[in-house]
């Protein structure tokens, strides 16, 4: 198959590694793939995009301006043309709803997948609201978790065309060992670290984090915040503010973070949304402990082998850290436990398979469609 996708992509991020990763193992399996990556005037070439190139994946990375829609769509429906793909997949708000139309234009079905919503408050934001309606219009919408499925069902995408395929593990390069991983972060050698990765905003909720580190009784400990965003400075305040700041990391984002996985002695999630993250399966096939909040899809992967707490509740995720820092032993047993199902889960639950499988689908439907007229 010919198989396009298209993404408006963060420099680091969830997203982007399942798209670089689907989109890697698709061109391993046989098909021909093309990434559409359209971003903001001066943004950097996103780290992930060279290799995810050399791995023989036809990368496409424009410069468009922030508000430039009709040039986008332009450029978009071109490409495409070029191209030819037997689908289009789209990952994220952007692309969700400016190239719908442009697929459909061209007679090219159209998947996109749900990563999960951003919104903390009840209701969605305006934006949500209009990725919602570009949903309830393709052909398919992957939701990454169960919850996320009945919500987006709840919203009015018809039941049929939103099929579960959780995120699958996609394996970092250049993997590097504990001693070397945490002298690049600036962390000490020979005491325990918390871990935690992703971008500094208010649904992953970083200053929980801070919080319940503080709480913890865990007075030798460090935490290592792997990530950027809007809350990096109020994250450093907060540090400050609840006398840990020295023992708080707070050094920016890093390509290929799970590469440095190797330092922490346990994963720190603290998100209030989430659909299924892949931090906490890459950390979980790198044999690190998990400490998580039980939101999204985390409790569909992690269950008695690792720590789950209820979101926002500082009291608890403090205890968890002081418990699973406190007995090293029984955190590094659930770690295995984790790792060992997830790798039987994912002989078994072949993500870059389903997809193939709905792909295969709509391409055989259409055709048949075509075909009756």
């Amino acid at each position: 198959m010919r198989i396009a996708h298209v993404t408006a992509p963060a420099q680091f991020g969830g997203l982007e590694r399942v798209v670089s990763g689907l989109a890697r193992e698709q061109r391993t399996r046989g098909h021909v793939v093309m990434v559409i990556a359209v971003l903001s005037p001066g943004s950097p070439t996103p780290p992930w995009v060279p290799a995810l190139a050399a791995s023989g994946v036809e990368v496409e990375v424009h410069w468009v301006g922030d508000r430039a829609y009709f040039a986008e769509r332009r450029l978009v429906r071109r490409l495409l043309r070029i191209f030819a793909p037997d689908v289009v997949h789209t990952h994220g708000y952007r692309s969700d709803v400016l190239h719908l139309g442009v697929a459909h234009g061209l007679r090219i079905p159209v998947v996109s997948t749900a990563h999960g919503f951003a919104s903390q408050r009840p209701g969605l934001s305006l934006q949500e609201r209009v990725q919602v309606w570009a949903w309830r219009r393709v052909e398919r919408v992957v939701a990454v978790s169960e919850p996320l499925r009945q919500q987006l069902i709840s919203l009015g995408v018809p039941r049929a065309r939103v099929p579960l395929i959780r995120n699958g593990f996609v394996g970092s390069s250049g993997t590097i060992g504990r001693a070397e991983a945490r002298r690049e972060l600036g962390l000490p050698l020979d005491t325990p670290v918390v871990g935690w990765v992703g971008r500094l905003s208010g649904e992953k909720d970083p200053l929980l984090a801070v919080e319940a580190f503080a709480a913890a009784s865990v007075p030798q400990a460090h935490l290592c915040f792997i990530g950027d965003g809007p809350l990096l400075e109020a994250c450093r305040a907060r540090a400050a503010a609840r006398g840990v700041s020295e023992r708080v990391h707070l050094d920016g984002a890093r390509p290929e973070a799970a590469r440095y996985l190797a330092a922490f002695d346990l994963l720190l999630l603290s998100s209030r949304t989430e659909g299924t993250p892949m931090t906490i399966l890459e950390a979980a096939m790198a044999g690190v402990p998990i400490v998580a909040t039980a939101v999204g899809g985390v409790p569909d992967v992690v269950c008695s082998d690792g720590i789950l707490v209820p979101s926002g509740d500082v009291d608890a995720m403090g205890r968890a850290l002081s418990s699973a820092l406190g007995n090293p032993d029984s955190s590094q047993e659930r770690a295995a436990a984790l790792r060992s199902r997830l790798s039987r889960q994912g002989a078994e639950e072949d993500w870059v398979g389903a997809y193939e499988a709905l792909y295969r689908g709509l391409v055989e439907g259409s055709r048949d469609a075509e075909g009756g007229q």
